[in-house]
């Protein structure tokens, strides 16, 4: 057959082996690979034969095939240097090494062995190329080769669109689409599948509609392959009863068509119907595969559902996939956003093997439940198992010095960070930023920021957080001015750290002005964050009633937080009527809050007023919450009245 082909294809085909003694040549065909060619072609030593082109490329190909594709290059390389011919087939394995471990350069220095062998031109070899390119991250050498095919068949176009796919370029896909059909290059199931996949990436859901009305002309509406990359497209889309219809239209459903409709119910927000999904996939008998578990392991998170996380683990350790690492990282997720920070750990311990995300997503996990020391001991387990880091774990880690102010730790994350080559990722600097102000090295903070060669909101609304903290409020102004002067685009979060910063330093007139001026200078309308900051501001300078008119008239609701705020700047300045009018609205707003009843008890202490605290003692003893608050209410009505 190898024979046949290469007489096809007009190319000179060398002798597979060669006897050393007679040098007669020896052609490998079919199945017919005598024992004692076998046992040398996998080692490859001198012996009774002598390699030739075939030998090398099998043995290039078997490297590929076990995933040794650095070793795959290097046969290349020593094929090269013993001067051996090289043929098509022997460079479509070469391109498949490059592709696999993204090695651009050394794409490009076999096309140019290609070229010197005048091979570049072929089909074959040119749709290899446009598919390394990308995968490679090139595509701009992936077009160039693709113009460059002699011979423009079905095949090289479809490599040009999975390119466009690979590098996320949908609607450059697509443009390439239009013109296929403009130059009436009949195209296969493999270029609707594309198709429709481009469709997906550039969110393109009208002109996915168009190419499945032309796949049901052509006939191939019922190909499994097609009807998966529709209902992605649909669900992708936010139609997911296009979806549903497509799915449920299938003659014969795949373990892909189930994970992709899967998938659907979650990205369009449908999590119980995820759930409701995989019952329906058991009853049917389909065969989930690790896919599919973590698709539904997500559903669980999304829900909070903790019963059908577990129930779901159940049926992983039963199915033989607790094993999985991907399925055991989705597990530390799915109970970490369950609340149950006990599971999370057992299933840590319990994993096998365990990569970077699965340390870093329990570092997480534990952060979030205020378990900072206990991350950073997860840390040094990861240093003494000599695991790589990657820039999550360090926001992990960075994030966990800063819920504890650990600013020494916070200092050898810091070092580590520097030391393996990733301080100038931008993500990272705004941790280390954050970090040092939370730790309460403000000079610290300030060198990382300002050492920084460009800055975002992130970075600077962390610096800003910093000046508010430490109550640096001119330096925060100076700093807030500098980024509207820089045209930096400034958030909600920008300006809550600015009026904080006023805040905390007693600027009244400033933190009125960025108040009034949020919308007109960034678009950003004031929310109650925002007004509870002036609220703060306002009660902390004495200025209560012009406190207490802000939130009677400000556009939002106001909640407990702005009502508790005045309530106890009430008790800072000995406001009495003003502060039980406040823990009325506190206890109305939230029964249950002991601060209402404390603050007011606070201020009827300072006022002398000691017959009133002990009546909140009387009424709140052996009540429940509700009680407490309507009595207590009944009771400052009724001392109102009196008083007047």
């Amino acid at each position: 057959m190898i024979r046949l082909c290469g007489g096809i294809i007009g190319l000179v085909r060398y002798p597979d082996f060669k006897h050393k003694k007679t040098q007669e040549a020896l052609w490998i065909d079919g199945k017919s690979v005598p024992p004692w060619v076998k046992s040398h072609l996998a080692s490859m030593e001198p012996g009774i034969v002598q390699p030739c082109l075939f030998s090398w490329t099998m043995k290039i190909a078997r490297s590929v095939k076990d995933g040794e594709d650095l070793k795959a290059l290097q046969i290349f390389k020593e094929m090269q240097a013993q001067a051996i011919i090289i043929d098509r087939f022997t460079y479509v394995e070469v391109l498949k090494s490059c592709a696999n471990i993204h090695a651009l350069e050394e794409c490009r220095c076999t096309h140019t062995c290609l070229i010197q062998d005048k091979c570049n031109t072929d089909p074959f070899v040119g749709s290899s190329l446009v598919d390394t390119y990308s995968k490679c991250g090139s595509i701009e050498d992936a077009f160039r080769v693709f113009n460059g095919v002699s011979t423009q068949d079905v095949v090289s176009w479809n490599a040009m669109l999975n390119a466009y796919l690979e590098t996320k370029q949908g609607a450059k896909g697509l443009d390439l689409f239009k013109q296929m059909q403009r130059e009436r290059v009949q195209p296969d199931k493999t270029t609707f599948v594309s198709a429709i996949n481009l469709c997906t990436c550039a969110f393109a859901l009208d002109e996915g509609r168009r190419v499945h009305a032309e796949v049901i002309q052509r006939g191939w509406e019922h190909e499994v392959a097609i009807r998966n990359s529709l209902v992605d497209l649909y669900s992708t889309c936010g139609s997911i009863e296009d979806a549903c219809s497509v799915f449920n239209c299938m003659h014969s459903k795949d373990c892909i068509s189930w994970n992709v409709m899967s998938k659907g119910y979650i990205n369009c927000d449908h999590a119980h119907k995820a759930l409701r999904f995989f019952e329906q996939m058991q009853r049917e008998k389909a065969e989930p595969d690790r896919v599919t578990f973590v698709s539904v392991i997500q559903a669980c998170a999304a829900r909070r559902s903790l019963d059908d996380g577990r129930q779901i683990h159940a049926e992983v350790i039963r199915r033989g996939y607790e094993g999985d690492i991907i399925v055991g990282n989705s597990l530390i997720g799915m109970y970490d956003h369950c609340g149950s920070i006990v599971d999370a750990c057992r299933n840590f311990n319990n994993m096998p093997t365990r990569d970077v995300i699965s340390w870093s997503a329990m570092m997480l996990g534990l952060v979030k439940y205020s378990q900072g020391r206990k991350a950073l001991d997860l840390f040094r387990l990861m240093q003494m198992e000599r695991i790589q880091l990657d820039k999550i774990t360090y926001m992990s880690l960075l994030v966990a010095c800063s819920s504890i102010a650990a600013l020494e730790e916070g200092r050898l994350v810091h070092a580590e960070i520097i030391q393996s080559g990733c301080e100038s990722d931008l993500t990272l600097q705004n941790c280390l930023v954050s970090m040092y102000a939370k730790c309460g090295s403000i000079e610290d903070a300030q060198r990382v920021f300002y050492c920084m060669p460009k800055h975002n909101v992130i970075s600077s609304s962390a610096m800003l957080g910093g000046y508010a903290r430490y109550g640096l409020g001119k330096e925060a102004l100076r700093l807030f001015e500098q980024m509207l002067s820089e045209g930096m685009h400034t958030d909600k979060a920008s300006f809550i750290c600015l009026l904080s910063a006023c805040n905390h330093t007693g600027l009244l007139d400033e933190g009125q002005y960025y108040l009034e001026s949020m919308c007109a200078l960034s678009g950003v309308p004031a929310t109650i964050e925002h007004y509870s900051c002036m609220v703060d501001l306002l009660g902390r300078i004495g200025c209560l009633k012009e406190a207490e008119d802000l939130i009677q008239t400000m556009p939002c609701i106001p909640d407990v937080t702005v009502w508790t705020s005045l309530l106890g700047a009430c008790r800072n300045h000995g406001d009495v009527k003003r502060g039980e009018r406040c823990a009325m609205r506190v206890l109305d707003l939230e029964p249950e809050l002991a601060s209402g009843y404390v603050l007011l008890s606070d201020i009827y202490a300072a006022a002398g007023k000691w017959d009133s605290k002990a009546n909140i003692r009387h009424i709140t003893k052996g009540k429940t919450s509700t009680e407490k608050a309507w009595d207590y209410l009944a009771w400052i009505n009724i001392n109102c009245c009196l008083d007047k």
